[in-house]
């Protein structure tokens, strides 16, 4: 959309999300409301050789295991503990049969973030405790960093007029922080803009495979995008 030019001449944007609140109720926030999404992939290649003779090859699986370790450390001991941030290692791959010691090991996962000094510091930190770490254990690391969408930061001008208008209609509630990401934070980059949270109705969290919205929501969605464009 952006690089098709459908922001040229637009002035400011307007969404929402729907989330697990009551059917109707609408969340609002002013400035940072969700955390910038990293990806990062992480292969560490050693020396393969038989599970009876380690030193024979450099275990990239040991090597593994400590990354694991350092990287959960580098949240609860490096960071200022009023600066959100989580890292979470999500996928392992390692060998493939239970008398060998692989040549490589493989690991996955992605850091959330709301402020973008912390955001850049964990990066930083990510690829020293990963290369060292591997240097320790005579193995080499190979780093695909992959740098996502920034926080949804809802223009505080907006947010005011949004909530003053929403609440003729429904009732509205403050929504939380969360380190969830969203790509209208690129929107936002941009244009001001004001993403919003409408409650579907639903009893379990989002992303939860027994999830279910009530059709009414359709209704409260198209209502607020109306009354929005009007008002502005």
């Amino acid at each position: 959309m952006i690089n098709d030019g459908q922001l040229k001449g637009v002035n400011a944007i307007i969404g929402f999300h729907n989330t697990p609140q009551p059917i109707g109720h609408v969340g609002l926030r002013s400035g940072i409301t969700t955390g910038a999404i990293d990806k990062f992939k992480v292969t560490l290649t050693g020396v393969g050789t038989h599970a009876s003779a380690p030193q024979n090859g450099e275990d990239p699986i040991a090597a593994l295991g400590y990354e694991i370790t350092e990287l959960q450390s580098l949240i609860s001991r490096e960071l200022d503990p009023f600066k959100a941030a989580v890292l979470s290692i999500t996928h392992l791959s390692a060998g493939n049969t239970w008398n060998v010691i692989p040549s490589y090991a493989f690991f996955e996962g992605t850091v959330r973030t709301a402020d973008k000094n912390v955001r850049q510091e964990i990066k930083d930190r990510f690829f020293k405790i990963v290369n060292y770490t591997a240097l320790a254990h005579n193995v080499k690391a190979d780093i695909n960093w992959y740098a996502g969408d920034p926080s949804v930061d809802n223009d505080p001008t907006l947010t005011k007029i949004v909530k003053d208008e929403t609440a003729k209609f429904a009732p509205i509630y403050v929504q939380e922080q969360q380190l969830g990401s969203d790509d209208f934070s690129c929107y936002q980059d941009i244009i001001p803009g004001v993403y919003a949270n409408i409650g579907n109705g639903g009893q379990v969290s989002l992303h939860n495979s027994h999830f279910t919205a009530s059709d009414h929501l359709l209704i409260v969605g198209a209502t607020f995008l109306k009354k929005m464009l009007s008002d502005f």
